[in-house]
């Protein structure tokens, strides 16, 4: 599969690619915070621990939806419009939670989120291969970092707008506005740098091996299980295995996050010299040795520390990975991004259920056995996708390449 490795020359962020930053930013501060909602709107709307999970579902069914539609949409419409759309979506979906007096109201909502949210990475991911061809595995790690400390900054922001007069509708009020007069303007100014003129792209330089890309979106999907398998339950882990409080549970959590961002901040540089599927690989061996060092430590700091080692191993598993699909065909990058955001929302909807059945059927202790299980199968997938010889840094077009 061809890296996309970026060039000596450096990186020129132009103003869309701003632009794309902070939609994203502002895209995250819902779509990544609505499980952190959901307990006030448990309270206010009388929801069971179900219907909960009714609304991460319907996200993820958006995400679906979102992998679909994305390539036909776009062709019609243009990416920038399309992108334009898809932040007006998440911003509708944040009125939606605003008004909502029934747990159906908000339902459709976190659907809005997710397909809005969704279709924003879905493109602005493509978009960036197209703008910046070699260089974009770098842009699309710092595109996730955006979308990091967007959501960073939502959780940071969630309790102290709830505890005011605005309460929890006034998160989603405020989400809204903030796209709607903030973000979605300063997309509009660039919207047209979005869609480059085609051209066509240079073939493949002899001695490139081609491999298999569908195997890199397998890998794509098992990387996906990994990152959302510790994401959603190591708290959990660190409560009912290990035997923390709750207090040093979250804690725990608190540093996986920050591990994340700090890894997402490296992993921007790291894919400048190194392929993604090559920092791909380490992220994964670093989420298995975070998972030997959940299993083998005994005192609250060790612990901790190694939820700190995971969310360095998760936090380029995503971006990693997204950027060896697209690398594996950049000509095409709207059809790959989209293969791939399909079967990374599947795996998103199965793994997190999986290893609660699991844990329900056998305890969390065994059942989180299956994390290393989805680590070896994504670095069987990584292998058998192929990857580039030294010649492959002549295969992709320099500058503005067509896209799709």
């Amino acid at each position: 599969m061809t890296a996309v490795t970026e060039p000596a020359g450096g990186t020129r962020r132009d103003r869309f690619t701003i632009s794309l930053y902070l939609l994203l930013a502002g895209v995250a501060i819902l779509h990544s915070g609505l499980g952190a909602l959901l307990p006030y709107m448990r309270h206010d709307l009388r929801m069971s621990h179900v219907v909960e999970s009714v609304h991460l579902s319907a996200m993820a069914v958006g995400g679906l939806v979102a992998s679909v539609l994305a390539g036909p949409v776009r062709r019609k419409l243009g990416r920038g419009r399309l992108l334009l759309c898809a932040g007006l979506l998440v911003a509708a979906g944040g009125v939606g939670f605003a008004v909502a007096t029934t747990p159906t109201i908000s339902v459709a909502s976190a659907f809005l989120v997710g397909l809005g949210g969704s279709v924003c990475l879905i493109s602005g991911q493509a978009a960036l291969v197209g703008l910046h061809g070699p260089r974009s595995a770098r842009m699309i790690i710092e595109l996730n970092l955006a979308y990091s400390l967007g959501a960073a900054l939502g959780t940071a922001a969630l309790p102290l707008v709830a505890g005011s007069g605005l309460g929890w509708r006034g998160f989603g009020g405020l989400h809204a506005v903030l796209l709607c007069l903030v973000v979605v303007p300063l997309m509009l100014g660039t919207a047209r740098s979005a869609d480059p003129p085609a051209v066509p792209p240079r073939r493949a330089a002899s001695g490139v091996r081609r491999g298999r890309p569908a195997f890199g979106v397998v890998a794509a999907a098992l990387s996906v299980a990994v990152e959302w398998s510790f994401a959603l339950w190591v708290a959990t882990y660190l409560h009912d295995v290990v035997g923390l409080d709750r207090a040093q549970a979250s804690w725990g959590t608190s540093l996986m996050l920050t591990g994340v961002i700090a890894g997402r901040a490296a992993g921007s540089r790291m894919v400048a010299r190194v392929a993604p599927q090559h920092v791909l690989t380490g992220s994964l061996l670093t989420c298995g040795l975070a998972f030997g060092l959940l299993n083998a430590s005994h005192s609250t700091t060790a612990v901790v520390g190694a939820a700190a080692v995971a969310g360095l191993g998760i936090a380029n598993l995503y971006p990693a990975a997204v950027a060896m699909v697209i690398g594996g065909d950049p000509s095409r990058a709207d059809t790959a991004m989209a293969r791939c955001s399909l079967a990374t929302s599947t795996s998103l909807m199965i793994s997190p259920v999986l290893l609660g059945w699991l844990a329900d059927s056998v305890g969390l202790a065994r059942a989180f056995t299956v994390v290393p299980v989805f680590v070896v199968g994504a670095l069987a997938a990584i292998r058998l996708a192929g990857g580039p010889r030294p010649a492959a840094r002549s295969s992709m077009p320099s500058g503005r390449a067509g896209v799709g």
